[in-house]
């Protein structure tokens, strides 16, 4: 025997030799940069994720390395470490990044992180190795991809209406991708823990250059404006760039709220991504400092996360045009499904307009996905959070809020936003509202935020699992957090190989050679998820260093030195390490077999993994079985799930093609007794027991079985008996499934579904457009047609002014859509209520049978609306008229009475009592029959915009900045001053002549301030919208109810009002002037 073995070494030198010539003339091919074939050491990396998937290319691998050798390093940049790749042929070096070095001294390192991309040309049988050196080598020479810069931005569109905040702009290579916002406000909102994503191949940071935000703070609801606080609001931050790379940056910035009772400490990783989807990664940590009773909860109470949107338009300011408001969001729900709501795209309501309420209790998937999207074109948003689940102990689970919002409106310029965020579970159906952030509360969770041109919702779909994935995998070093979770303990597992007849060597000669040489290798599982996977053999491979110049012994000993003699075996041999407790089951596999293509599964071992095992398999040729599945038809079923099974434990898996076949493969123990589970739908269809013989090797069994299907069709209605236009998306489960699915219908028509090909047995028919639900038991035992009547109604709030904004104390409301209308009186207060369900209506507004209003209203949820009817308002209507009588009677009193001091004050009081009741500044704009016209109202202190069509007749009040509605008050309240004084005078004509005269002077002071003022603040207002004060030009005017604008030729300039007071103040002028001539002469 010992002869034997000597005799075996002398030959496996010899072929050594010649395999080193091999190598050293192929060498450049094997590597694509020169140095890491002067590196002395090598380990393989394990990828966490599942490289032949299409979205794995390209995505980013962080990960920890600790290093079994000596590890020459001076920093980050200076070091010895590289990335190669190996797909079957050749190794390929890739640029890598270090950080976090671990020093076993002033030059070597034991450990440290290490980023790379997966290869563009990854199928999933690559391998990945670190290669690194115990001496000194040159530098990495990689392109420097990432950049950031701490900066400052300031922008101030209207006077003290402000954009102002400091942030990290994040580049890759030329372009800007991302600013995070570290502190500031925008537009009086306070905002920190946000991210910018910029739009693409931008080389500015500006307004108009945002694309979407991103909100990473926790914040909860106040009453007033701004309307949430928490660390958003922060005005002192700790922030701190730990790591500046070439493929990677991260950061950290750590906030606390105004009221020190809340705190948000994150960390922002980004990796560089030379794909068009770009993703930014967030480490989120949250802690409350102190109870937090929450002022306003209905929305906000307890937000960890979210997208916002912010859209504004200007005429005249090009920094303002900024954002759209995406017209969907998409959630990957708790059901395990997706789901669409739609977003309104022209918010008419200054109050949170609900698309998702905390009574709604919409709870995120296990996907942890929600994105804002367009379905026309592909542009998507979205978050993904790496759990739904486990992330805090009570209250488990995310809740998902939306809605949207009117900022501003005004002639000219329109600001909009709409947000959608990642809750705290604050209520289950069923339960109370919790409205309370506890002391002591912390959550700390990953989470991308992911954004795409042209790859729609279905991109962040199909990305989320992988994402989540990568998220964990992230080596987040938190100084600061002392309650780190208990690392688990981990074992190894050390697998010895029998009767597996192989190449020597036969990875290393198939990679070296390009040739299909034979191997062993085996794969861990645990469960069906795949662990681990490695080449078997008798002598791993330790150092790499190939100097094979000088004699013959020099290279025998070169070679020698290839090799890892301490963990030789006399047996094949494969050893698993860093495996958690539970069931594992190993699977030995001969690849590149000489006769046929397809790989040989020889070997399996199953063991509850609980301490260091070893376990040895002793292998056999491979059996298989094929499986036929037949419908009733005798037509071949596809997508059957096919397992073999041994002690509950599946050995193999496989699906039945689209004829209905599907082969599972074995190796051939004939002592051994498997189970055969068919699987159809989470069906058990059948279980069998089977065993295999010698024969098998060579004949495949086989086995047939028949399945049974039905049809089932559910035409829904809604309560008005149309087809329902949300979508409710109904699913079919049953408790009788041995795996639970969620079974979803075929959309065939509108209201129509189809479920195809069902399993007979009793199912749960299911559902659900935000809280309303429809759970309905269906046994299938042959095809069926369900009529079902969706139940889901809103309420409809309607608040009913006249066309200068005040309430309309009667009239009727009709609200209809395909040809069904309902009515419903408006009470005293202008209110109206109407239950509907969800669709596209028409709104009318009658009073004594005169329609006086119109609009489209799209309802998907309880919406409050606000219509500014063409009714007049008679209190203005009544006061005009006495000012014109007035106006007439003074005139024809100076005349008549001959006295001109007193009918000329009074003239001047009436033309202002006029003045005071009609617009300062109008806007007026036609194409056609299209036409709408604009009015600056003194009283009301407001902006007040009216238009007609053949779709709309009413209109809408500005939102104004409280500052400007505190100026417009101020006026009416000095006019009226004015028109005191100006009535005082003729009392102390006579008497008090020189009181007169200062009183005089203070009515024309007065009256010139009042047209100064007013000039100057809506001039500011102006600058901002259409341009200026006075003027034309083509408007982009908004409609009530209908989402896209029309651009109409317009002119705008002062109104009568205006102009009258200017006439008051001209006539005091002209007439003071004039009886100082008089009494001069």
């Amino acid at each position: 025997m010992k002869i034997n073995i000597r005799i075996s070494l002398i030959w496996g030198i010899i072929f050594l030799i010649f395999l080193s010539s091999i190598t050293s003339n192929a060498s450049s091919e094997v590597y694509n940069k020169t140095d890491l074939e002067n590196l002395l050491f090598k380990q393989e990396i394990s990828i966490p994720i599942d490289t032949s998937l299409e979205d794995a290319k390209l995505q980013p691998i962080d990960t920890h390395i600790e290093f079994n050798n000596p590890c020459w390093a001076i920093n980050e940049k200076h070091h010895s470490v590289r990335i190669g790749y190996e797909d079957g042929s050749v190794i390929t070096e890739i640029d890598s990044q270090i950080y976090d070095l671990e020093f076993s001294d002033d030059n070597h390192i034991k450990s440290c992180n290490i980023v790379f991309l997966i290869p563009e040309k990854a199928d999933g049988n690559e391998n990945y190795y670190i290669f690194y050196d115990s001496t000194e080598t040159d530098a990495p020479d990689y392109i420097d991809h990432i950049f950031i810069e701490d900066t400052h931005y300031f922008y101030e569109p209207i006077s003290g209406q402000k954009i102002e905040f400091d942030y990290y702009k994040i580049f890759q290579d030329e372009y800007i991708i991302y600013g995070v916002i570290q502190k500031g406000e925008i537009i009086g909102n306070p905002v920190s823990q946000h991210i910018a994503k910029v739009i693409p191949n931008s080389k500015i940071f500006e307004t108009n250059t945002i694309d979407q935000l991103a909100s990473f703070d926790i914040r909860y609801g106040i009453f007033g404006e701004p309307d949430y606080t928490g660390p958003a609001a922060t005005t002192k931050i700790n922030k701190n760039i730990l790591v500046d790379g070439n493929l990677m940056v991260r950061f950290e910035i750590e906030g606390v709220s105004p009221k020190a009772d809340t705190i948000t400490d994150n960390i922002y990783t980004y990796y560089f991504s030379p794909t068009d989807t770009k993703r930014i990664f967030v480490d989120v940590n949250h802690e409350v400092l102190k109870t937090v009773d929450i002022e306003d909860p209905d929305v906000l109470d307890g937000i960890y996360s979210g997208i916002i949107t912010i859209k504004s338009r200007s005429k005249t300011i090009e920094k303002m045009n900024v954002g759209t408001l995406l017209p969907s969001i998409h959630i990957y729900d708790e059901d395990e499904t997706i789901k669409e709501y739609f977003v309104p795209q022209d918010p008419e309501s200054v109050v949170k307009e609900l698309i998702l309420s905390t009574e709604d209790d919409i709870d995120l998937g296990s996907k942890g996905w929600i994105c804002l999207d367009d379905p026309s074109t592909g542009k998507v948003h979205g978050l993904v959070i790496q759990s739904n689940k486990g992330l805090i102990d009570e209250e488990d689970g995310i809740q998902i809020k939306a809605y949207t919002k009117q900022n501003i409106k005004l002639p000219g310029i329109e600001g909009d936003t709409g947000s959608v965020f990642l809750c705290k579970n604050t209520f289950e159906k069923g339960g109370s509202h919790t409205t309370i952030l506890p002391q002591g509360f912390k959550i700390n969770f990953g989470i991308a935020f992911i954004s795409d041109e042209n790859k729609g919702y279905e991109k962040i779909d199909s990305e989320s699992e992988l994402i989540q994935t990568l998220i964990k995998s992230i080596p987040i070093k938190r100084e600061n957090v002392t309650d780190e979770k208990e690392e688990k303990e981990k074992y190894t597992l050390t697998t010895y190989i029998h009767f597996a007849s192989s190449a020597p060597m036969g990875s290393l000669l198939s990679a070296a050679l390009g040739k299909n040489i034979p191997y062993i290798n085996a794969e861990l599982y645990q469960e069906t998820s795949l662990k681990s996977s490695g080449t078997a053999g008798r002598l791993p491979i330790g150092s790499i260093e190939l100097d094979l110049e000088g004699n013959i012994f020099k290279k025998i000993k070169t070679i020698i030195g290839l090799f890892d003699w301490k963990n030789a075996s006399f047996f094949k041999k494969i050893k698993f390490s860093d495996l958690e407790t539970g069931t594992y089951i190993i699977k030995i596999f001969r690849e590149n077999r000489l006769f046929g293509k397809d790989r040989q599964y020889i070997g399996f071992s199953i063991i509850d993994l609980k301490k260091d095992e070893k376990v040895r398999i002793y292998c056999r040729p491979q059996s298989s079985i094929k499986l036929s599945i037949l419908d009733t038809d005798k037509n071949g079923v596809g997508n059957v799930k096919c397992s073999l099974n041994y002690n509950d434990v599946p050995i193999y898996d496989s699906y039945t093609d689209k004829n209905g076949f599907a082969i599972l493969n074995t190796p051939t123990y004939l002592t051994k007794e498997y189970s055969l589970k068919v699987i159809y739908q989470g069906f058990l269809v059948k279980e069998k027991n089977v065993k295999f013989k010698s024969i098998n090797r060579l004949i495949t069994k086989k086995e047939s079985f028949t399945i049974k299907k039905y049809n089932l069709n559910v035409k829904i209605k809604d309560t008005w008996g149309f087809s329902p236009e949300v979508e409710v998306a109904p699913t079919v489960s049953s408790t009788e499934m041995v795996e639970q699915v969620q079974i979803k219908a075929e959309k065939i028509g509108d209201g129509e579904y189809k479920f195809i090909s069902l399993f007979p047995a009793n199912y749960f028919l299911n559902m659900k457009y935000k809280s309303f639900e429809i759970n309905q038991d269906v046994q299938m035992d042959n095809d069926k047609t369900l009529d079902i009547t969706f139940p889901a109604e809103f309420e409809i709030n309607f608040d009913v002014t006249n066309n200068y904004g005040y309430t309309l104390s009667k009239g009727d409301i009709s609200i209809s859509r395909y040809g069904k209308s309902v009515s419903e009186p408006i009470d005293k207060n202008g209110k109206s209520k109407i239950l509907v369900p969800p669709g596209k209506y028409k709104i009318n507004v009658y009073m004594e049978s005169k329609e006086i209003g119109r609009q489209e209203i799209d309802v998907r949820g309880d919406k409050k609306i606000s219509i500014l009817t063409s009714e007049e308002s008679f209190i203005h209507t009544i006061l005009i008229y006495i000012g014109i009588i007035l106006v007439v009677f003074f005139l024809i009193f100076i005349i008549w009475k001959k006295k001109v001091y007193t009918g000329v004050k009074l003239l001047v009081v009436a033309i202002l009592l006029i003045s005071l009741f009609s617009p300062w500044w109008v806007l007026n704009g036609n194409q056609g029959e299209v036409t709408t016209s604009t009015k600056t109202l003194l009283i009301p202190p407001t902006i007040i915009s009216f238009s007609s069509s053949s779709e709309v007749l009413g209109g809408d009040v500005s939102q104004l900045p409280s500052e400007a509605t505190m100026v417009l008050s101020l006026l009416s309240v000095i006019i009226m001053v004015s028109c005191l004084i100006i009535l005082l005078t003729i009392f102390t004509k006579n008497k008090y002549k020189k009181i007169t005269t200062i009183l005089s002077l203070f009515s024309i002071i007065f009256l010139i301030l009042t047209l100064s003022i007013f000039f100057y603040a809506m001039s500011q207002i102006t600058e901002v919208g259409v341009g200026s004060f006075v003027g034309s030009g083509d408007i982009d005017t908004s409609f009530p109810g209908i989402t896209e604008n029309k651009i109409l030729p317009s002119n705008w300039g002062p109104g009568i009002g205006f102009y009258i007071c200017l006439l008051s103040f001209l006539i005091l002028i002209v007439y003071s002037f004039y009886r100082k001539m008089k009494k001069n002469k």
